[in-house]
């Protein structure tokens, strides 16, 4: 039984203990994304493009350009001054093939009243001129909503499981507006959903202003972070806050929640996840939960714990996908007929390899793998 009251708290208050936290739940900044697919009328090297803005401490600020190639692999032109990790898109389909700078200084993408407009321009691999641009003059304001993009769908060895959270996302729409693509002096065909949302017929092509990048869980070999607990039922270190339920004296992890933005990523576990260090069962189970903003849903799983003597195990699947919020017909239709929206997160599975070190701290051994 999990005792919350008052009474025990004080009790393990005076006790004082370590919870090992074997999760991680690290936030990439990105001020807004575009996302541009031809797929039905590809180029012999790419299918579609992807930009991104950054302005923060971290990356810099500037522009950066995925070009999605047909070979499953990305190639990533980039303003110079960004300061960027190539390990990062290792969750883009077949991994990055090249990282290249280049100059966006005349580029740009905004959201206005009546959508997007944007502008790139810039040579490819092969020295061929790609550019594209989009101007949406709707005479409608654009309905956005909360949506997961599936960006980890194609991943074949990811270091972590990419929850990319977009929040007033919206697709292009057709009616008012000018699109083009055009590589090396060929117009390509923009992909088209076969179904109206929100009564306007829709390109596939889709934005946001205000994403928010999650790594969950990162690839880890090395000690376990303890989590020094005396009674707490949260406790905030740095920029994350941590919820702790009580089985008697010893502490369990309720909730971990990071905040950025304004935006709330919350990892939360039913029933709470056991301590390591006092787990003597040969085995636990439960769900698990990542939750955004209400508006974005959730992603849903189960996790496990056993035991091999004095190696422990802990597999996570999220096993129930995504979980969005359905109540326009818009977003219900896409979570019906587009199946890899829904369907991405539950290929997704980490372990990892748990045991005592001789200083008495536990080291990880995690990774994760396409199922």
């Amino acid at each position: 039984m999990i005792y919350k009251n008052k009474e025990n708290r004080i009790a393990a208050k005076e006790k004082g203990t370590l919870l090992p936290i074997p999760f991680s739940m690290s936030i990439t900044p990105m001020e807004a994304l575009l996302f541009m697919t031809f797929e039905q009328d590809p180029d012999s090297v790419y299918s579609a493009f992807e930009a991104q803005r950054f302005d923060d401490d971290l990356q810099g600020t500037g522009q950066l350009v995925i070009g999605w190639r047909v070979d499953g692999k990305v190639d990533i032109f980039h303003d110079p001054q960004l300061r960027l990790d190539p390990d990062g898109y290792d969750v883009c389909e077949g991994g990055m093939a090249h990282m290249v700078a280049r100059d966006f200084k005349d580029s740009y993408f905004t959201v206005s009243p009546s959508g997007m407009e944007a502008h790139f321009s810039f040579e490819d691999l092969q020295g061929r001129l790609i550019e594209f641009e989009i101007r949406e003059q709707n005479k409608k304001a654009p309905r956005p909503f909360g949506f997961l993009a599936p960006v980890g769908e194609g991943a074949e060895n990811p270091s972590a499981m990419p929850i990319l959270m977009l929040h007033d996302f919206y697709f292009i729409r057709r009616k008012g507006t000018g699109i083009s693509i055009n590589i090396d002096g060929r117009s390509h065909r923009p992909d088209v959903i076969n179904f109206p949302i929100d009564w306007s017929i829709m390109y596939f092509s889709r934005y946001t202003p205000d994403p928010l990048v999650i790594f969950f869980n990162r690839a880890f070999e090395g000690p376990i972070y303890n989590l020094a607990v005396a009674g707490e039922s949260r406790v905030i270190k740095e920029d994350t806050i941590y919820e702790i339920e009580y089985l008697g004296e010893t502490p369990l992890l309720k909730a971990i929640e990071r905040e950025y933005k304004g935006h709330t990523v919350r990892l939360s576990f039913e029933p709470a996840f056991p301590n390591l260090s006092a787990f003597k069962d040969p085995s636990a189970s439960g769900e698990f939960s990542v939750k955004g903003d209400p508006a974005l849903g959730e992603i849903r799983g189960v996790y496990t714990v056993t035991r091999a003597g004095d190696e422990l195990k802990i597999i996570l699947i999220p096993s129930g996908g995504w979980i969005p919020k359905k109540e326009r017909l818009g977003i219900r239709l896409l979570y019906t007929l587009v199946g890899f929206f829904r369907n991405w997160p539950k290929s997704y599975r980490w372990t990892a390899l748990i045991r005592n070190t001789q200083d008495g701290r536990f080291y990880m051994d995690s990774s994760w793998e396409r199922t």
